[in-house]
């Protein structure tokens, strides 16, 4: 049996960045159906956002400096002299001494450069108006493109579109964003102990878990599952279902048959069915030492072996794939808190360790489980990274925690 040459967690990102380049695409599609996808391209404001100059409180419009020194007992008085309606526009310009009804977000009439609150005013029969409190320039109104100018940009190339996002969008009446196409993935776990997870398990059988694992990973990361299934060690059988899936996939991610068992055939098929075939088989990453990255260039497709152990599948996906994804759609860092470990962590073997905590106020609390365990990762909030150059961390020393 031949060790893996292995290679850093950093050349496999570079490697995954170089083949999944070529292969990213990007649509137009309705915002109704854009929720939760990733801008391609940068949208701007075609108009001011907002479009007119509008209060914030029902209310009188009026020009600030009447109201200078009004109180309670020492009032001042102003002449309404309209009615705005909402939806409608100001039909006149205020002058010194005057006012005009206006509730929570109708426009402002011209002159207007604040607004009282209703609740400090009183009307008195002939028009008149008693207000109560003074106000300062600006208070309780939204100006013409206080938001955003026509032409500004609105939203960034790489931005997940979330629900304030899609309301903003709405608000400058956009209908259809530059999007992401989604990558197309191929989903396969391997094993002959493996079962489906409404099959109770013989013994020496377990369920598959990896196969809905990484489903949910791949809708969560946007990508499209084309289809999945569970595979058993036939090196035959094997080769002709990858075969088969390179046509339709930009991915092709097989757990399970990376590392250098009898029955660990990936890096093999992956050679047999692709070209250039294997370019990545190793990495310095603990865990998801046995991790594969091949590429077949007559279709584009990119072939990825994860380790079969469920905790290093998912972090070793997440950190060459759904890393280089990130980067190549200019999606930002993920969020990270900074806690203090509550004991010491060690890196004897010059890997880069991947280390799950449970967060407890300030504190990371490491979660130790052997990878094949996945329920231990149930049970950590986040991982921190300890890089390969790194002897480890000492309890007391604060670490980058991100998040599961």
């Amino acid at each position: 049996m031949r060790l893996l040459q292995v290679c850093t967690v950093e050349q496999a990102q570079e490697q995954a960045r170089t083949l999944l380049a070529p292969l990213l695409r990007w649509e137009k599609v309705p915002l109704a159906d854009a929720a939760g996808r990733v801008l391609a391209q940068d949208v701007t404001a075609a108009r001011d956002l907002p479009h007119f100059t509008r209060s914030m409180v029902d209310g009188y419009a009026v020009l600030s400096r009447d109201t200078a020194g009004a109180e309670e007992n020492t009032p001042v008085f102003l002449r309404q002299v309209e009615s705005i309606a909402m939806g409608q526009p100001a039909r006149g310009t205020l002058v010194s001494g005057q006012c005009a009804a206006v509730p929570t977000g109708a426009m402002l009439p011209v002159g207007a450069d604040a607004v009282v609150m209703m609740e400090y005013c009183d009307a008195l029969a002939d028009g008149t108006i008693v207000v109560g409190t003074s106000v300062a320039v600006g208070q309780h109104i939204v100006r013409a493109a206080e938001e955003l100018a026509a032409g500004e940009v609105l939203l960034h190339r790489g931005v997940c579109l979330h629900a304030p996002r899609i309301g903003a969008l709405c608000a400058a009446g956009v209908t259809e964003v530059p999007v992401f196409a989604p990558l197309r993935v191929s989903l396969f776990s391997t094993g002959d102990e493996l079962v489906e997870p409404a099959v109770v398990p013989a013994v020496g059988q377990m369920r598959d878990v990896n196969t809905g694992m990484l489903r949910a990973e791949l809708a969560a990361s946007g990508m499209t599952l084309v289809r999945s299934a569970t595979l058993r060690d036939d090196a035959a059988r094997m080769r002709s279902v990858l075969a088969a899936a390179l046509a339709d996939s930009d991915l092709v991610v097989v757990s399970g048959g990376s590392s250098q068992g009898q029955k660990d055939a990936t890096a093999q098929i992956f050679g047999e069915i692709a070209h250039p075939g294997v370019l990545v088989h190793g990495l310095a990453l603990q865990p998801g030492k046995p991790t594969i990255l091949a590429s077949d260039v007559s279709t584009g497709t990119v072939l990825v072996g994860l380790p079969g152990h469920p905790v290093a599948a998912l972090l070793v996906f997440r950190q060459v794939i759904g890393e280089a994804v990130r980067e190549l759609t200019g999606q930002p860092l993920p969020w990270f808190c900074r806690a203090q470990l509550t004991e010491n962590i060690a890196n004897p073997h010059g890997r880069t360790v991947l280390q799950p905590v449970r967060l407890e106020n300030a504190t990371a609390v490491p979660v130790h489980g052997k990878s094949g365990l996945i329920v231990s990762l149930t049970r950590a909030d986040g991982y921190f990274k300890l890089e390969r150059d790194c002897e480890g961390k000492r309890a007391g020393d604060w670490v980058e925690v991100f998040p599961l």
